[in-house]
């Protein structure tokens, strides 16, 4: 008996055919007022704490195991969750590589499995029959009740349901679960996650007439002109022989529609309907009666149709502007609840997104509930990902495989099947899609005939398709989009310019926003809003996949893959998301709800006094909204003006009047748009829409030295050097500075008799690589940046009353390596103390594009606090600043330690910076240093170690005058940073200044 999950034909054993997922009710009243399946009193909830033994293998089951009562478990495990999470087996991440050896549909002689038992009480009535469903098992179960074999299934994101009314009774009813790690439906199931077993959606009894509803089908239809909408039911022959009612009420719940015995199918024309998008998510209710059983089903009244290569929603062309989301918690892993869910969707909502890719299988039914609710376009997709193929060895790795050979097509076409029939009733569902990275051929065509044949009013989605079997012609006839992952900005426009591409450009995933990223954002939603045949796309991914491990302290350390001793695993590849693990609002998430604002600030002329704003929506009129103007002069706002939002219809311009502003060719001078709901919404981070920001105008740097020696009576500046000619010591009034001409830096700064540095200061190209250098930080290592000092070549030191100059030239070595680049470095140091440095770098172009180029002090922890006129009060970098406004601000470093990059990486950049004040009193004003980072830790520390909570404190904060940074990019998983955005410049002058505040 136990051999089923070692066959690729077979799915399932005894379990009832597909259906829709519905929930049956008692009364009419019940199926109104419930808000949860378990309301209806003919659902039975089996969640909770059942009987658990795990086993290593199945050779240690015992005999007769399936008719153990409680006293025969070793312990208890909750329903629904993973036994890793319990204590038994292990969690194991992997992205590509199978858990297990390829060998389908074989699997390890030692498999893990647990076994589950539970008792339930019945009264049992021959009237009725009695449904055992699972919502979701990993990786597949066996079903025994009061000792008697019910029935197998797998695919683990499914709904399985199976009638055991013949294995009831009476009293007390036994119910016995075995679960397996591994079956052959692990071939199937190979997505980018944590690979965690057990029991971990809802279980529950169905108690239903003999005679019952199988299955219904909605569909609705609308006519635009006669703002009119039809909606039409079909049922099952069963169904059909049956008496049937049906209540419809509208979206304020009044009855609008009723009828007390209809025929074969349910059709009522609704007048001045409401129809159901993203942004007006209007549900209907319909209940209806069939054979004393209630189904209550959501309604929203819309219609797809798709050509010119546009998607159209009730006749208006939309974007898809969304997000990847997998089932994710750092304590219940992929363990969720209706909570869970909706505050997540929430957060979604509040920053923007419209669309959710359901990643990478159909997600629990209260999922599909809350996006009809909300309001989001849902690609959803069948569970199925076999990405472990491409790395077989030899010819064997062939990404087509899974879509050629016959032997997989039983797995593929069910799988696609459950994943259409269990959810083709929600209407926030627009698109479904047939698999994630298990390439394509035969299987999938039959699949995707399969598909359109169940349901012709949706799009579906491949998005192997791009890549198809070059030795066979592909049949394309049943996808609706071009599908493309992690696409690069150049060939995205080439394809939206391309005449010849009939169907509409859709990336199902961009933006991979692992640790710090992902940058260029603002680039790929421009091109979306630029071509009509850019549907959209869904970033990589929502949230951090990690573990939650409390520590001695009572702090939480995230762990991700080889944490847990695994043998094959994937790194921190899992810590990918755009909010953290525990879901706090992130720089990422900020920067999204910026970019992608409802209302867009296209451009400002102070002189015409007037500001066009653009509405993006589709559907939705500006009402909902109240913004405002501010104009700020270095960073402070100077004039706020409301802006009228009436009569500022959907996917519209509109020009606005505007105050007037004078301000001198010095000044540096922003424009923000700040947009909030005019309701305030229940959490209050959620009630910004989103800032936009333009500078108008941005005054020239120039570094002026200014002498201050004639306002100073008495001043003096004193030099003297060591014995070996290698340091300088310069003092003047209230300082004191120590040069190294070796070290191209400063050994101490001494303002008032305080020495300011721990270290000597010095000049250095690295930075701790982010998770999106990957892959450029192969060429910086073998470049050897992160081992590049200054080698000094010349020096050379003048001296007048006023100043002091050293003028030096190095040359920036690696041992190995030819030298990096020729550096002439002057230093003037003037009778008040302050330091004018000029840098001239010379880049040898062979060598890749620098990290950064910087100087890097060490400087004492009473320098606690700074302030600056630049982007903030989020680190921001070059391709990545939209979460940002300029602006003066205060912070600590101790503050912009947010503890969003698990892995420790470069963080905490400040761009576009003016001027720059650290601490309060005796430390310094520094200008013309375009980005800069104040840290906790330093470099060093950040690049060695591997994760967030192993960080200690140092003896000193970081200060790091940056010129320029290598972009962010989102090159973990996708092209590398664009021309603009890359740090490839081979010459450059940079002049800044360090003045001590004394």
């Amino acid at each position: 008996m136990l051999t089923y999950h070692q066959n690729m034909s077979i799915q399932s054993q005894n379990a009832m055919p597909n259906r829709n997922y519905y929930v049956p009710y008692a009364s009419l009243e019940q199926a109104k007022t419930s808000t949860h399946k378990f309301d209806s009193s003919r659902v039975m909830s089996l969640d909770g704490t059942w009987d658990f033994t795990y086993f290593e293998n199945e050779r240690q089951l015992p005999a007769n195991f399936f008719s153990q009562v409680s006293s025969d478990f070793s312990g208890s495990i909750e329903v629904p969750s993973v036994w890793q999470n319990a204590g038994f087996d292990h969690h194991q991440y992997v992205n590509v590589t199978f858990p297990i050896p390829y060998d389908p549909p074989f699997v390890p002689t030692d498999n893990p499995c647990g076994l589950y038992h539970r008792t339930f009480e019945l009264n049992c009535d021959d009237s009725n029959r009695y449904y055992l469903n699972f919502e979701g098992v990993d990786s597949c179960h066996y079903v025994w009740v009061n000792g008697q074999w019910v029935g197998y299934n797998q695919i683990s994101h499914s709904q399985s349901e199976f009638d055991i009314t013949d294995y009831c009774q009476s009293g007390t009813n036994h119910l016995t679960v075995l679960v397996f790690k591994w079956s052959d439906g692990t071939y199937f199931e190979d997505q980018d996650k944590f690979r965690s077993s057990g029991i971990f959606r809802s279980v529950y009894l169905v108690e239903r007439p003999q005679a019952h509803l199988q299955q219904f089908r909605v569909n609705t239809t609308i006519d635009l002109e006669k703002v009119r909408g039809d909606l039409i039911v079909t049922f099952d022959d069963v169904a059909n022989t049956l008496s049937k009612k049906y209540w419809l009420y509208d979206t304020s719940g009044e009855l609008v529609a009723h009828e007390e015995d209809f025929g074969g199918q349910l059709a009522v024309t609704i007048e001045n309907c409401q129809y159901w998008t993203a942004e007006t998510p209007n549900l209907y209710t319909l209940i209806m009666e069939v054979n004393g059983e209630f189904f209550k089903q959501k309604i929203g009244f819309r219609e797809l149709a798709w050509h010119d290569r546009q998607v159209y929603l009730n006749g208006q062309s939309i974007k898809l502007l969304g997000v990847n989301y997998h089932d994710n918690d750092p304590i219940t892993t992929r363990v969720m609840t209706p909570e869970s869910l909706k505050k997540d969707m929430l957060m979604m909502k509040a920053i923007n997104m419209n669309t959710i890719r359901t990643a990478h299988y159909p997600k629990m039914p209260e999922f599909y509930e809350l996006a009809d609710e909300l309001g989001f376009y849902v690609v959803s997709e069948a569970d199925l990902e076999c990405h472990g193929i491409v790395n077989l060895y030899g010819n064997k790795a062939n990404y087509n495989l899974v879509g050629s050979d016959e032997s997989f097509l039983p797995g593929v076409l069910e799988r696609i099947e459950r994943s259409v029939v269990n959810n083709i009733n929600f209407p926030s569902i627009i698109m479904w899609s047939m698999e994630n990275e298990s390439g394509y051929g035969l299987n999938f065509e039959i699949g995707q005939a399969r598909t359109r044949e169940l349901d012709p009013t949706r799009l579906i989605h491949n998005e192997r398709a791009i890549e198809p079997d070059s030795t066979r012609d592909n049949d394309m006839s049943n996808l609706d989009v071009i599908s493309m992952m992690y696409p690069d900005l150049r060939n995205i426009e080439k394809m939206c310019q391309d005449e010849s591409l009939t169907k509409p450009l859709f990336m199902c995933e961009y933006a991979h926003a692992m640790g710090n990223g992902p940058g260029e954002l603002k680039d790929y939603f421009d091109l979306i809003m630029k071509y009509d045949g850019y549907l959209g796309g869904c970033v990589w991914e929502w949230a951090d996949h990690a573990v939650s491990q409390t520590q001695a302290d009572g702090s939480v350390k995230y762990l991700y893959g080889g944490d847990f001793n695994e043998e094959v695993h994937d790194n921190n590849f899992c810590v990918d998301g755009m909010t953290t693990p525990d879901r706090k609002m992130t720089a990422k998430l900020i920067a999204y709800r910026n970019i992608h604002a409802p209302l867009q600030l296209v451009s400002i002329d102070l002189e015409a006094q007037q500001v066009i704003l653009k509405n993006i929506n589709r559907f939705k009129s500006a009402d909902a909204y109240q913004a405002s103007l501010r104009l700020k002069v270095d960073g402070v706002i100077v004039k706020e003006q409301s802006l009228e939002l009436s009569d500022f219809p959907a996917h519209s311009e509109k020009t606005f009047s505007i105050m007037s502003l004078d301000y001198a060719s010095s000044q540096l001078v922003t424009v923000e748009l700040v947009i909030t709901y005019l309701e305030e919404r229940p959490i209050e981070e959620h009630n910004v829409v989103g800032i936009q920001e333009l500078i108008i105008h941005e005054p020239e740097r120039v570094i002026e030295v200014e002498n201050k020696d004639e306002a100073i009576e008495g001043s003096s500046l004193k030099v003297s050097t060591s014995e070996n000619q290698d340091t300088l010591v310069i003092s003047g009034d209230d300082f004191s500075y120590t040069w190294q001409h070796s070290r191209a830096g400063f050994k101490q700064l001494t303002v008032a008799g305080q020495d300011r540095l721990v270290s000597t200061s010095h000049f250095t190209i690295w930075r701790a690589p982010t998770d999106n250098d990957m892959y450029i930080k192969q060429q910086w290592l073998g470049a050897g940046y992160d081992r590049a000092t200054l080698a000094l070549r010349q020096s050379h030191v003048e001296q007048t009353d006023e100043s002091v100059t050293i003028q030096n030239r190095y040359a920036l070595v690696v041992v190995g390596k030819q030298p990096v680049a020729q550096i002439e470095l002057n230093v003037t140091i003037q009778s008040t103390g302050e330091i004018l440095m000029d840098v001239t770098f010379d880049k040898d172009p062979e060598f890749p594009d620098l990290p950064k180029f910087g100087l890097n002090l060490p400087l004492t922890k009473e320098l606690a606090d700074f302030e600056y006129l630049g982007y903030g009060p989020y680190d921001n970098y070059r391709d990545k600043k939209e979460a940002c406004q300029i602006g003066v601000y205060q912070s600590t470093p101790m503050e912009e330690w947010h503890h969003e990059y698990i892995k420790p990486q470069e963080y905490g950049n400040h761009g576009h910076c003016e001027w720059l004040r650290i601490g309060q009193d005796h430390g310094f004003e520094i200008k013309g240093v375009p980005n800069f980072s104040y840290l906790v830790h330093s470099t060093e520390q950040l690049t060695r170690c591997a994760n967030d909570a192993d960080l200690v404190a140092e003896d000193a904060y970081y200060l790091s005058l940056d010129y320029q940074q290598n972009g962010i990019g989102t090159n973990s998983c996708g092209p590398y940073v664009q021309e603009k955005n890359r740090f490839s410049e081979n010459h450059f002058n940079w002049q800044f200044s360090i003045t001590p505040i004394i």
